[in-house]
């Protein structure tokens, strides 16, 4: 489940891929490219986190090690807990002197922006990828930077608990009572769209190439899942978000819908 074949092809032979215009442009990948491809795709297939709380797992096209796709299940105890999201990567031509490219494509159809880092159209601001500002030691390192360390930097610097301090600026107000309650408030729209979108569309319309790994962490974790939701029940109620918990209570019964068929399914 962590590494293999990827549907990433059509029929026509053309990328179903969010950087298909960019494959499409480098035909053939250079000798330095396929060298340290081949190097880092042998480490993924090992070296990807694989946890109950939290995993990472990764398809790679098998004939361009260049062309990826990526899904890492939201860390538990944050707004992102089970919720499947999925990105996009792409290695460019100049690789490994440039990071690689990475999109965030659960996004709601671009209505969700999911953390001060990840934006609706899908772009992920991390420092190793060059797109946030970051210090010396932050920033891409052709000799010791990889794949490996932007995924786990995505799964535990970016699905947070408390991504609202993500913003540049709100760390000031952390542990303040009115940073505690925008942070408060900013999870509870996060779980919202968790829910919709990285939960339920997810079992209704798994993301191409991880349609078993959704359906076995789904049926691994349903029983977690509903005690999950429930919490986030009763916490939306306590909080009195405005209009949150009649929002979570008609997406907990379409999530309950889902995963009951998605058992019934299993058990013929």
């Amino acid at each position: 489940l962590r590494f293999g074949e990827a549907n990433m092809r059509n029929v026509n032979t053309e990328y179903t891929h969010y950087y298909a215009g960019y494959i499409k442009g480098e035909p053939k990948m250079s000798a330095e490219k396929i060298k340290r491809l081949v190097q880092e795709v042998s480490s993924l297939a090992t070296s990807l986190p694989i946890h109950p709380d939290s995993s990472v797992f990764v398809r790679v096209d098998e004939t361009r090690m260049d062309v990826m796709k990526c899904m890492i299940i939201g860390p538990q105890g944050t707004p992102y807990d089970n919720g499947c999201f999925e990105f996009h990567i792409y290695c460019p031509s100049n690789y490994p002197n440039s990071p690689p490219n990475v999109n965030l494509m659960t996004t709601g159809g671009g209505t969700v922006r999911f953390n001060p880092n990840l934006y609706n159209g899908g772009k992920v601001c991390l420092s190793l990828l060059g797109t946030w500002n970051g210090g010396p030691n932050e920033n891409w390192n052709p000799k010791m930077s990889t794949l490996l360390q932007v995924l786990i930097s995505i799964q535990s610097l970016i699905f947070v608990k408390e991504p609202y301090f993500n913003e540049p600026g709100y760390e000031s107000s952390m542990g303040t009572e009115s940073g505690t309650q925008q942070s408060i408030s900013y999870n509870e729209v996060i779980k919202i769209g968790t829910l919709k979108w990285a939960l339920i569309d997810q079992l209704k319309n798994p993301s191409p190439g991880f349609e078993e790994t959704i359906k076995a962490h789904f049926l691994l974790k349903k029983d977690a899942i509903r005690a999950q939701i429930a919490d986030w029940l009763i916490f939306a109620k306590e909080s009195k978000s405005s209009g949150h918990y009649d929002q979570m209570v008609k997406l907990t019964d379409e999530l309950e819908k889902e995963l009951k068929k998605l058992e019934a399914e299993s058990s013929k």
